[in-house]
Order: structure tokens, then sequence, then C-alpha cells
């Protein structure tokens, strides 16, 4: 379930845009039309939102695109399609932003692996919180890195009964993947505003089980 009530907070236009490409690659553009139609978002069938970094995506509009995902193909299968397309995001929207790539490159040849997962969730919520409304936060424990997100446009306005926000799982997970080797992590939503935490929170534990 999502509300229609604006946030007035914003994501930039391109994290829509990569969103709704990657989805178009997934489902097709008729499966994108209808997810668009059901959440109430016709503008946006013939035209996707430009590719800048203008913050005009409301996170209303974009958390009831996530919804209408899972209304359209079951929890699973929605939030398996949100997942992916989180990839795509870092891809195409935060990957190419300035001094990633150096970032990227010094981390590689001067860090260990665990440190390396620490400096790229460190890294990934700098960029949510420099170009979006996102509100994020992280912690180095003994035990694991975690990732906090106070104001989550995956789930804004929606009610669930249990983690839904599959698109930052994607997002984190690739963000991983490209600085620290992340198939050796696995990332788990533990907390989530929808079902009616304070906050959504993303554990990043190792996978011992190669």
């Amino acid at each position: 379930m999502s509300s229609n009530k604006k946030s007035q907070l914003y994501l930039p236009n391109n994290f829509c845009r990569s969103f709704l490409e990657a989805l178009d690659h997934l489902a097709g553009k008729n499966g994108v039309s209808t997810v668009l139609n059901l959440a109430s978002l016709k503008k946006w069938t013939d035209a996707y939102p430009p590719d800048d970094l203008d913050k005009q995506i409301d996170f209303a509009d974009f958390a009831r695109i996530n919804q209408s995902l899972e209304d359209l193909f079951g929890i699973k299968g929605g939030q398996s399609l949100s997942r992916q397309a989180g990839w795509t995001i870092f891809d195409h929207s935060l990957m190419p932003l300035p001094g990633i790539e150096e970032t990227l490159k010094g981390a590689q040849t001067e860090l260990l692996p665990e440190e390396r997962s620490h400096l790229a969730i460190k890294t990934l919520s700098d960029i949510l919180n420099e170009v979006s409304d996102i509100t994020s936060t992280t912690e180095i424990t003994q035990i694991e890195p975690l990732i906090s997100i106070k104001t989550c446009p995956v789930c804004w306005g929606r009610s669930a009964s249990s983690p839904t926000c599959s698109t930052l799982l994607g997002i984190i997970e690739r963000t991983l993947v490209v600085f620290a080797d992340g198939t050796d992590y696995v990332i788990l939503e533990e907390k989530c505003i929808a079902a009616g935490d304070s906050g959504c929170g993303f554990s990043i534990r190792q996978n011992h089980q190669k």
C-alpha cells in the first residue's frame, strides 16, 4: 500500500530515468507502461525524466513505482526487478560522478578487501546525501558495516509487513561488487520504515559459505 501524498523530498532525474530504462530492458516497454499507469505516473510513459542531476523526482512518486512493481509482478517478482534496476542506478547515475573512479582505483590498489567494503558504503552514503534528499549514515561495528537511511525514496508513504527497499539493496550490492568484490558479501535489509521501523537499515556481512 502506498500514499499519493507528496514528500517534498527529491531524487535526481537520472536516478529515475536509469531505473525506468532498466525496467524497460527487464520487463519490456508494455510492462513499464503498465507500472507507470498503476502508479498514476502516465506522464513518463512516452518520455522518461531527463538524464541530469536536477532534483525533481519526488520520493512519493518513486515509491509508488516500486509499489506498483510489487502489485503487478508480486512481492518477490517486483522486488527482484527493483533490485536489478538498482544495479543500473549505480552504473549509470552514480559511477560517472566526479571522483568516484579515482576513489575506486585507490581502493583497489591500496586497501585490503575489508577496508574496501567499508570505503564502499561510506562513499555511497556520502554520494546519496550529496546528490539527493536521502539522509544516510554509516557505522562500522566489530562484526559488520551498517548503512542506515532515515528518509527513504523506495518506501516513502508505503506500508508493508517486511522490508521492501530492494532498489536500495541493489544499489548497495552493486557498489560492493565494484569496490570490494561484492560476491563475497551478503546484504540484508533488517529494518524498514514501511514495516514500522524508524529508519531503513542494511547490514553487510561476509559470505563464509564459499
